[in-house]
C-alpha cells in the first residue's frame, strides 16, 4: 500500500493473542431511560516485542460515543470532538508536512474496533464511554451491551460489571442476562457480576416494564446553571388507556423479488411476511405486491382479515423466488394506490436489497413519485435488507412519509429482525398526533407525529422561557372511536430530574437534526454540528480528535486495512509518521529499526453481520499515531464517523 513518499507498507497481522487483558470493567447507568455507558479495558504485553490487540466498542448502533482515551504510562490521552471536516484537515496539514497520518473514508459501514498496539513489557488502559436513549417497544424497555462482540472469546483476567437503573414510573418487572440484583426499590434497581478468567458467552440484555403514564403523559425537567430549562415529555397510549381498542389498519406489503434476493433472503422474506400476515388483527385489511421489473399482485385490492385470506396469501408467498431487475418507483406507485381513500390507518411496508435498476432510478424523483401519489397519508416503513440497499433512499421514503427505516442483516435471524420491526407499528392506537403546549414553552419538537402505536411511546423535547415555572400540555388525536384530547399541567420544581436530562434532550434533538439532513435540510447541519460539539457527541459530521505536537522524531507504521459491511475494502491512505522535525532517515524505516516502540492506534471496519449493526451507516475515519513509550510521547489524530441509523 503506497505511504506518502510512495513506499509501500504491508498490512500488520493483529497479534491479539499477544496481547493480555488484565482487566474489563463495564459500567451502566440508566436514567429515566437515558442510558450512559463507560468501559475501562486494562491490555498488557509480556512479550519482547511490539503487540496489537483489538479494542471492539461494544455500544448498540443507536449509542453515540462520547470518550475514547488512552491511558499509557501513567499519562491520558483524551480524544476531542471536532466537526469532521477539521479531522480531514488536520490529515492533510499532517502528511503536508512529511509527518505521516491515516486517513480510511468509507460509506455504509460502522466502526467495530480500534486496533492499539501495546508496547513490550507495558500496559495500556483504554477508556470507552457512549451514551443512547432506550426506547420502549413491544410493551417494553431492553438495554444491550454486547459483551461478545467487546471481548471476541478472549477472557479477562479480571471481569467486572456493575449497573443501576432508576425508572421513571413505578417498575412492574425487570430481567437480566448476566449478574444479580444488589438493590430493588420500587423505582429502581442495581446489579453486578464479578468472575476471573472470564470470556462472556452472552450479552447483557436489561429487560424492564414499568407502569406507563396516563393522561397527557410524563413530563422531565432540567434547570441548567445558565438558567435554561429543558423537558423531555412522554406519552403513552398504553397509560391513556388506547391500546386496549386498537384502530383497523389498511396494510399493503411490497417485497423485492428481484433476482439478487434469490436464495437464502428470499426464503427469509417468504419467512418473516408469512408471519407478519398471521400478526394481523381482526378489522384489518390487507395485500401482497412482489415487484422485480414486474409487478405480482396476491390481490390487487385489500382483503379482510381472515384464516381463510391469511392462508392464501402464505401460500401466494411461498412461490416467490427471485427473478430479474428492480422496479423501486413502479413498485411504490403500484403499492400505495390500494391505500387511496382508505377509511382505515394506512400503512405501506417496503423491502428491498438493492438499488432501482429498472423503470426510473432517479432518488429525487422516486420520492417525489410517492409523495405526490400519497394521498391517504399512509406511513411508510422501509427495510433495507442487506450491504447493497440503498439506505438513504430507503430512509428518505420513510422520513418524508411518517414511517421509520431499518435495516436488516441478511443473518440466520433475518425473518425475527423483519417481525420485530413490524410490531413496532402493528398495532395503531391514535392517528393524527399533535402536542401542543402552553405559552411557557420557548421551542418543542416534533410537536405533529402521526401515528402512535400500542406498546411504544411518543417523545417530545424542549426548552422553556426565561422565568417559567410550569407547563400545560395537550395531547390530541383520532382514537378508534373519533377524535380525543388529553390535558395536563406540570410544575418545574416538581419535575425536576437532574443534569442527564440536558444531555437526553440534547441527543434526541440531534436525532431530528439527523432526520433532516437527510431530507435534505442543510441548514439543519450546522445545528447538529453546534449540539455535537457542544455535548461531545461523535455523530456523522463530527469527530473524535486527539493530537499531542511531536517533540521527538519517532516512525512508526501504522495498520491499513478497512472492511466495509459488504466486505470490500475501503480506500485507504496510509503513511509513516513523523514526530518533530522534518525526518532524516528513510521514511520505511520502521518504530522497530529506530530502536523507539511505538504505539499504532488506527480503526477498522468490519462487516455488519448481525442485527445490532443492521442501523449503521457512513463513517469516516482519520487516523494517525506514533508513541515513543519508553519517553512517553503521544502524537495521535483519530477521528470517527458514526452514523447508525437508524
Amino acid at each position: 500500500m503506497p505511504g506518502a513518499f510512495g513506499d509501500t507498507y504491508p498490512p500488520l497481522a493483529p497479534s491479539s493473542y499477544l496481547v493480555a487483558i488484565d482487566a474489563f470493567e463495564a459500567s451502566v447507568s440508566i436514567d429515566h431511560h437515558y442510558a450512559l455507558t463507560t468501559v475501562r479495558e486494562v491490555l498488557s504485553n509480556p512479550s519482547t516485542q511490539l503487540q496489537q490487540y483489538q479494542v471492539n466498542i461494544a455500544s448498540s448502533e443507536l449509542a453515540f460515543i462520547t470518550r475514547f482515551a488512552l491511558e499509557v504510562n501513567g499519562s491520558t490521552f483524551e480524544a476531542k470532538i471536532e466537526d469532521a471536516s477539521e479531522a480531514r484537515t488536520a490529515y492533510n496539514t499532517t502528511v503536508e508536512a512529511g509527518w505521516g497520518a491515516a486517513l480510511i473514508e468509507t460509506r455504509d459501514s460502522k466502526v467495530t474496533h480500534i486496533s492499539v498496539g501495546v508496547p513490550a513489557n507495558s500496559t495500556v488502559v483504554v477508556h470507552l464511554a457512549f451514551e443512547e436513549m432506550v426506547y420502549r417497544a413491544h410493551g417494553a424497555y431492553s438495554y444491550k451491551l454486547p459483551l461478545v462482540d467487546a471481548l471476541a472469546g478472549r477472557a479477562a483476567a479480571s471481569f467486572t460489571l456493575e449497573g443501576r437503573l432508576t425508572g421513571s414510573q413505578n417498575i412492574t418487572s425487570k430481567s437480566l442476562t448476566l449478574g444479580v440484583l444488589t438493590k430493588d426499590s420500587s423505582k429502581e434497581f442495581a446489579f453486578g457480576f464479578t468472575a476471573s478468567a472470564y470470556a462472556p458467552n452472552r450479552d447483557l440484555f436489561v429487560n424492564w416494564t414499568e407502569e406507563e403514564p396516563s393522561g397527557a403523559g410524563s413530563l422531565l425537567t432540567h434547570s441548567a446553571a445558565d438558567g435554561t430549562v429543558y423537558f423531555i415529555h412522554l406519552f403513552s397510549p398504553d397509560g391513556a388507556g388506547l391500546s386496549l381498542n386498537p384502530v383497523p389498519k389498511d396494510i399493503v406489503f411490497v417485497i423485492d423479488n428481484s433476482g439478487s434476493m434469490s436464495g437464502t433472503k428470499i426464503v427469509q422474506a417468504r419467512q418473516a411476511f408469512k408471519a407478519l400476515c398471521l400478526d394481523l388483527l381482526p378489522g384489518d385489511r390487507f395485500t401482497v405486491l412482489a415487484f422485480d421489473d414486474r409487478l405480482d399482485w396476491w390481490n390487487a385490492t385489500l382483503q379482510d382479515v381472515t384464516p381463510e385470506t391469511v392462508a392464501a396469501a402464505g401460500a401466494w408467498i411461498d412461490k416467490l423466488s427471485g427473478r430479474g431487475s428492480t422496479d423501486i418507483n413502479a413498485s411504490l406507485q403500484a403499492g400505495i394506490h390500494p391505500l387511496a381513500g382508505s377509511g382505515q390507518t394506512p400503512i405501506l411496508v417496503f423491502l428491498s436489497d438493492g438499488e432501482a435498476t429498472h423503470g426510473e432510478s432517479r432518488p429525487g424523483v422516486i420520492r417525489s413519485n410517492l409523495r405526490e401519489a400519497n394521498s391517504a397519508g399512509a406511513s411508510v416503513f422501509t427495510l433495507a435488507f442487506g450491504p447493497d440497499a440503498d439506505w438513504i433512499l430507503m430512509q428518505q421514503l420513510a422520513f418524508e412519509n411518517n414511517g421509520s427505516a431499518r435495516r436488516i442483516a441478511p443473518s440466520a435471524d433475518a425473518a425475527e429482525q423483519i417481525r420485530g420491526f413490524y410490531l413496532t407499528f402493528s398495532a395503531p392506537a391514535l392517528s393524527d398526533v399533535e402536542f401542543l403546549y402552553g405559552e411557557t414553552v420557548a421551542w418543542a419538537g416534533p410537536r405533529a407525529q402521526g401515528n402512535a402505536y400500542g406498546g411504544s411511546n411518543l417523545m417530545v423535547v424542549g426548552k422553556l422561557v426565561r422565568g417559567a415555572t410550569a407547563i400545560d400540555v395537550e395531547v390530541r388525536g383520532t382514537a378508534a372511536n373519533g377524535p380525543v384530547s388529553f390535558n395536563a399541567s406540570f410544575t418545574v420544581e416538581g419535575t425536576e430530574a437532574g443534569a442527564f436530562v440536558e444531555r437526553a434532550w440534547a441527543f434526541e434533538r440531534i436525532r431530528q437534526l439527523e432526520r433532516e439532513v437527510t431530507l435534505g435540510n442543510a441548514s439543519a447541519k450546522g445545528e447538529l454540528v453546534g449540539l455535537a460539539l457542544e455535548y461531545r457527541f461523535a455523530t456523522p459530521y463530527t469527530s473524535l480528535v486527539a493530537v499531542q505536537g511531536p517533540t521527538t522524531y519517532v516512525p512508526a507504521i501504522l495498520i491499513q486495512q478497512c472492511l466495509c459491511s459488504d466486505g470490500a475494502t475501503a480506500s485507504v491512505q496510509a503513511n509513516t509518521w513523523f514526530a518533530g522535525s522534518p525526518p532524516s532517515v528513510p521514511p520505511s524505516e520502521s518504530a522497530a529499526a529506530s530502536g523507539r516502540p511505538a504505539l499504532d492506534v488506527a480503526v477498522s471496519v468490519t462487516p455488519s453481520s448481525s442485527a445490532a449493526l443492521a442501523g449503521a451507516s457512513p463513517v469516516n475515519v482519520a487516523v494517525g499515531a506514533a508513541l515513543a513509550a519508553s519517553l512517553g510521547l503521544f502524537a495521535v489524530a483519530l477521528g470517527l464517523r458514526i452514523k447508525s441509523r437508524r
